[in-house]
This record gives C-alpha cells, structure tokens and sequence, in this order.
C-alpha cells in the first residue's frame, strides 16, 4: 500500500511538471504556427513519453509501418486508462494526431486550454445532436489538416474489458472519406485504472492494424462498418496483450 501511494505521488508530481512545461508550450505554438503544425505534435508526443516514465510505464509497439505517413487517417482504440493517449501518441511518431475528447477534459486549468488552443474537438457523453454538429464542423476542419483519434466506448472501461462501440468514428469517417485504422492498447488498466492510484509499473502494449478504406462507403452503411471495426480492434487487443506480456 505505501508502496503505491509512494509511486503515485512521484507520478503526479511528474505529470504536473510535465503539464506546466508542455501546455504552455503547446498553446504558444498553437497560437503562433497553427493547431495542427509539426512542433505542436512533437510536444503532444513529448508530454506522452514524460507521462508514460513518470507513471513507470514502459511500451511495446508494433504496426506503425504499415501506414502512410503522408495520409490522414482516423484512428480508432479501445480505452482503459488515461495512459492510452499517452501510449499511442508515443506510437505514431510520424503521425500528427489530434482527439476527439469529452468536453470536461476541455475545463481542466491549463491543460484543457492547451488542448483547445491545439485544435482538438469536444464532445459529450450522449451523442446528442449538439454533439454530432459540433463534430461535424469542428471535425471536419480538423481533418483536413491532421488525422484524429476516437475512443469508441466513449469514455474508459471500468473492468478492462472493451464495450460497445458508438458509430461516431465510422460516421465521421465515411463523412471524411479516409480510412479507420484500429488500434489496441492492453497493461494500461494494470498500471493505471480508473481513479488515479498508480498500482504498479509495467508494460504497455500497443498494436496498430492496417488501414480499413472507406471510399465509395455511405452513412447507411455505418453499422456494418461499426461492427467490422470493433472487431478489429478487438483483434489489436489480443496482439497488444502479447505484446504487453513479453
């Protein structure tokens, strides 16, 4: 038990170093060279590296080859942990990428001013029309610039175990017209569940799977779509979980 109070107190001390060097930084950046521009991305992926060592999470990845790092993609992930940005920013190195994230993380002191200044979108918890407009116009100009990530589930899952998946990511993609590509994240929860105990430190595991085109796809077929993704992704998971156990 002190153990782990121990290792959490030195994690949040670091991630709130880390915060006060990063968000400034970013929102400078931001605010100077544009949301979406390199150094921007290069600091989101800086804070995820500090985060992850703080937390004393190491990580495994694999499937970043496969993808194209001059196309913009919308990546979709399971969600355990408030480790799993961390981890997948620190996995697409030659990936900008932005979020579509829940609208308190948007209230946070400095770090929800940071996110906005860098472009990322808000939404609710519910899929209300507000939300899918506020989706549809941000989103659509965040594309065009950058890919971004959503977490199906909505929010993080309170087991481990991956839940149902909303049709927000396959709408906004068919809408975009580019590809999905899945990703799994698996020792997260172990290491940072809900709450912000940090248990233990370890390894995380993050697969990347290949890219699912949606050209020529209309909004009728985003169930199907949906379905195929969650699969998918589900798939990463039991790749990332070896990747985690090595």
């Amino acid at each position: 038990m002190i153990e782990r109070w121990i290792r959490s107190v030195v994690a949040s001390g670091v991630v709130a170093a880390d915060t006060l060097v990063h968000a400034p930084a970013a929102i400078l950046a931001g605010l100077a060279l544009g949301p979406s521009h390199d150094a921007v991305s290069w600091l989101y992926r800086d804070f995820a590296r500090v985060a992850l060592l703080g937390c004393g999470a190491s990580l495994v990845t694999e499937g970043e080859q496969h993808l194209d790092p001059r196309r913009r993609y919308v990546f979709v992930s399971n969600h355990q942990s408030h480790l799993d940005a961390m981890a997948i920013l620190a996995s697409l190195p030659r990936h900008g990428l932005r979020f579509v994230a829940k609208e308190e993380l948007g209230r946070i002191p400095l770090f929800g001013a940071a996110l906005r200044a860098t472009g990322n979108v808000f939404v609710g918890r519910r899929d209300t029309s507000a939300d899918v407009e506020r989706l549809d116009a941000d989103g659509s100009v965040l594309v065009e610039r950058i890919s971004v990530l959503f977490f199906a589930e909505g929010s993080r899952s309170t087991d481990g175990k991956p839940r149902h998946f909303k049709k927000g990511a396959a709408v906004f993609a068919i809408k975009a017209g580019i590809p999905l590509v899945p990703i799994g994240v698996s020792g997260s929860f172990e290491i940072l569940p809900p709450g912000y105990e940090v248990k233990r430190g370890g390894t995380i595991g993050v697969s990347i799977g290949k890219a699912i085109e949606t050209e020529g796809l209309g909004l009728e077929d985003r169930e199907r779509l949906t379905n195929e993704l969650r699969e998918s992704v589900l798939a990463q998971v039991a790749k990332a979980s070896a990747l985690a156990s090595r």
